[in-house]
């Protein structure tokens, strides 16, 4: 999505709208893309102005209501497809499913720039829950090898394991369990679906495991920040997945 197409912010919202009602996922994900493509990070300082004069700040209401949008289409089970050209002989007749994986670096980006902003930072959390559940229903041997090898490689611009669990779950939000659960939720997702053979995410729970910072943030929101006695087990459903003793 350029500059063109989602000008102002109050235009986003009229878009938003639209789309959902049209249950047209692709141009809520573009405008996700668009908010976060050049997020920075909230405490470099003053917000820089985009090309319109608009800085974070004046997209706020836009990305929270992109991002919701996009949790409600993803967990109804809607669909990107693109069409392939005439040389295609997949038997789908050309019509591709964008994988789910290349939904994640977006959602990282914005849950990043917005971190300080508890509503949003929900959602987002929310978001990356919903795209790798269906990515756990939809297994990895559904998933071509050149996906496979790509998400692999993917490069994520946000160390999204430290934004999670340190600026997040320890720094930010150690008071609010309904956080405290979807982070837990999130870690979970990300070690469990296919997305956990992302070379970049292996290295970032590795770092964190060996230092025990995980295992302290967890052990933290089972026995002190989750207030629901049955969410209590959220942690102890990431160390399982993770392969880790709390």
């Amino acid at each position: 999505m350029t500059s063109t197409s989602v000008p102002l912010p109050e235009d986003a919202m009229i878009s938003i709208e639209k789309a959902e009602e049209n249950n047209n996922l692709k141009t809520i994900f573009d405008i996700i893309q668009f908010i976060s493509a050049d997020m920075g990070d909230p405490d470099d300082g003053e917000p820089k102005p985009d090309a319109n004069g608009n800085c974070n700040d004046d997209w706020m209401e836009s990305a929270e209501a992109s991002l919701d949008a996009f949790y409600r289409m993803i967990k109804s089970g809607i669909q990107i497809t693109t069409t392939g050209t005439e040389d295609d002989e997949d038997e789908d007749n050309g019509i591709h499913i964008v994988p789910y994986y290349t939904f994640l670096n977006p959602i990282f980006a914005t849950l990043n720039g917005w971190r300080n902003e508890e509503s949003i930072v929900e959602v987002a959390l929310g978001c990356i829950v919903a795209i790798t559940t269906k990515m756990i229903e939809h297994k990895q041997e559904d998933m071509s090898e050149d996906d496979l090898q790509e998400m692999e490689e993917m490069f994520t611009k946000v160390s999204i394991i430290d934004l999670i669990v340190v600026k997040i779950m320890k720094e930010l939000y150690a008071n609010e369990p309904t956080i405290q659960e979807q982070a837990c939720l999130a870690i979970e997702g990300l070690a469990l679906s296919p997305y956990s053979i992302n070379v970049d995410l292996q290295q970032q729970l590795r770092d964190h495991i060996d230092k025990n910072i995980i295992q302290q943030q967890l052990r933290a929101a089972r026995d002190e920040r989750i207030t629901n006695e049955r969410n209590k087990a959220y942690p102890d459903r990431v160390a399982k997945a993770l392969q880790i003793s709390l």
